[in-house]
């Protein structure tokens, strides 16, 4: 799938300086002098606003997939969106979700633990994300990775959830 161009240019303007490895006239009183930028370093920050943009779009329009009901076209767009390092948390966060809901566990599992490697934007968002990969964890038996993140949910916000009646539950399961 080729990816659509950006709504807009990038922001702001920068300065090629061609000559940047020539000596550069010094800036006279009151007169500005602006960074020289070398002509590759201004073509990758270029190409790094654009991948940005074009990760965010892919999320909105991943998201506005999920909502209309065309889960394929929204999976499709959200992994696009998820290579971003910007988008990732959010991306691979409701790639989980889809998969969770679609009953498949193992896809499930590695969108929580791709996403979890990711800053989460809000601390509830993260308390979210830590819950729904402890609860795919116990689907999949793994019951003793499962109670170690409710424990540190448990740890972090005492009470969240039914966290504490997991714990107990799951403790219970691991000593039989």
């Amino acid at each position: 799938m080729e990816l659509p161009a950006p709504a807009s240019e990038p922001e702001g303007e920068v300065e090629i300086d061609f000559g940047a490895d020539a000596e550069a006239p010094k800036a006279g009183k009151g007169v500005k002098a602006k960074k020289a930028i070398r002509p590759a370093d201004a073509v990758v920050e270029a190409g790094r606003a654009q991948d940005e943009s074009l990760a965010a779009e892919q999320l909105r329009l991943g998201l506005t997939y999920r909502d209309m009901g065309m889960m394929d076209d929204a999976i499709q767009s959200l992994e696009l969106a998820s290579r971003s390092s910007r988008q990732r948390f959010e991306a691979a966060s409701v790639l989980g979700r889809l998969q969770a809901d679609r009953g498949d566990r193992a896809a499930a599992l590695e969108w929580f633990e791709r996403a979890a490697e990711a800053p989460a934007p809000t601390v509830e968002a993260g308390r979210a994300l830590l819950y729904d990969l402890a609860s795919v964890l116990e689907d999949l038996g793994e019951v003793g990775r499962a109670l170690a993140v409710f424990g540190e949910l448990q740890a972090d916000a005492r009470g969240f959830r039914d966290v504490p009646a997991r714990i107990e539950r799951l403790s219970r399961a691991q000593v039989r």
